[in-house]
């Protein structure tokens, strides 16, 4: 099983360029369509299109966006930042698994993703991110805890062993999260806790994908 982003940076970078199809391009299409009917070709078209290219270069939507950047002069654009704030208006459909036992897991990990995604509003008021702070860490243990139930559920030991990876990739990532809080705090470097946020919503997709895959035929 791949990950989101393989063989193409660090773990960081990964994880924002495998959240730029399905919370910047792929809204971008559906308003497209929303506000023009009357376009020939289809957001599931296009998406395919996006989706099979960016298999094989997993970098590819995140250079795209790039260019389209470069080619406007939008100097100033934080990706991460702009990523991260996304997140709130990106739908679940892709990352929903419909089988009746996983759905305190969809609900946790959605939960989660959303508050992360409020980190940039609030990150200016100590306040306000120190109590966001602490329902994003009571948000990761829900998440766990439903990861955890899943494998009393499960039969497959193939099954298990993968959920096991990522669940474990989760758990890094948590620890990084909460390192780069701690260096926030001495430092003030926004940037950096936006890209932890970004590399936990992408795990969390990563865990709910690979369920997907194998649960959800």
């Amino acid at each position: 099983m791949n990950t989101e982003c393989e063989s193409a940076g660090t773990g960081a970078e990964c994880a924002l360029a495998s959240l730029i199809l399905p919370n910047l391009i792929l809204p971008a299409l559906s308003k497209t369509e929303r506000d023009d009917p009357s376009i020939p070709v289809s957001r599931s078209s296009i998406k395919n299109v996006f989706t099979k290219i960016d298999a094989l270069l997993p970098n590819f939507a995140y250079e795209f966006i790039n260019e389209l950047i470069k080619l406007n002069e939008a100097k100033n654009i934080n990706m991460n930042e702009m990523v991260l704030r996304s997140e709130k208006f990106v739908s679940s459909e892709e990352y929903f698994i419909k089988r009746s036992e996983f759905k305190e897991l969809n609900v946790r990990a959605k939960q989660l993703k959303l508050i992360l995604s409020r980190i940039p509003d609030e990150i200016g008021d100590r306040k306000a991110f120190l109590e966001t702070i602490k329902e994003i860490a009571a948000a990761i243990k829900k998440k766990l805890d439903a990861v955890n139930n899943l494998f009393e559920t499960m039969q497959s030991m193939e099954i298990k062993q993968i959920l096991d990876l990522r669940k474990r990739e989760f758990v890094k990532y948590s620890k990084q999260f909460s390192n780069t809080l701690k260096a926030y705090f001495r430092q003030g470097q926004s940037d950096e806790v936006y890209s932890a946020a970004n590399c936990l919503i992408s795990q969390t997709n990563l865990i709910l994908k690979t369920l997907k895959e194998y649960c959800d035929n």
